[in-house]
């Protein structure tokens, strides 16, 4: 994300989409307690493809257990490469 760090995104998305699952992809994985602190369901080291699907299922399975969409489709983003 060119001029904002991930870390400053984390509390907004908790404000924007509340039951969103977040999980933060970085080449900084010491920034685990602080992205967990802001809201980060899970960080994973961009050099750890294997943790990042393991992650992004583990939250899918939440999300099904819950019953909740993470992103409503009035809110969804459209049009964006995240």
């Amino acid at each position: 994300m060119p001029g904002t760090l991930g870390l400053d995104v984390l509390p907004k998305l908790r404000v924007i989409l509340p039951a969103a699952r977040v999980v933060m992809f970085t080449l900084s994985p010491a920034v685990s307690g602080r992205a967990r602190s802001r809201g980060a369901d899970a960080v994973v080291a961009k050099d750890d493809p294997a943790g990042l699907l393991a992650a992004v299922r583990r939250s899918a399975a939440a999300i099904a257990e819950q019953g909740q969409d993470p992103a409503p489709r009035a809110m969804a983003p459209q049009g964006r490469a995240w």
